[in-house]
């Protein structure tokens, strides 16, 4: 399953901004259980499901929105309109094949 969490980030309280976490994960419930323990605030935006989808499909996803990157973080990616835009776009593992570099 790949998710998409909406929380915020930055080196320091004077420094937060609004980003979204892109990862795959087997057990989103653990995955959950991690965010609400380690995350002030946080949104789920959306989750692809389905054992079709899987990491790879992930680093495809971390590949493309690479220059967003949150610098120091993994996996989280600084909100914009195109961000937000492309993610809306997908349903389908074909939807991120066709973001392959």
């Amino acid at each position: 399953m790949l998710y998409f969490i909406e929380t915020v980030s930055g080196k320091d309280l004077d420094h937060l901004i609004r980003a979204i976490k892109i990862g795959y994960t087997s057990n989103f419930e653990r995955t959950l259980r991690i965010f609400k323990r380690d995350c002030c605030a946080f949104k789920v935006i959306k989750t692809l499901k389905g054992m079709k989808f899987n990491s790879d499909h992930e680093a495809i996803l971390h590949n493309y929105f690479s220059s967003k990157l949150v610098l120091g973080s993994e996996g989280f990616f600084v909100k914009d309109d195109e961000l937000i835009n492309t993610i809306n776009s997908l349903n389908t593992v074909e939807d991120i094949l066709k973001l392959k570099k």
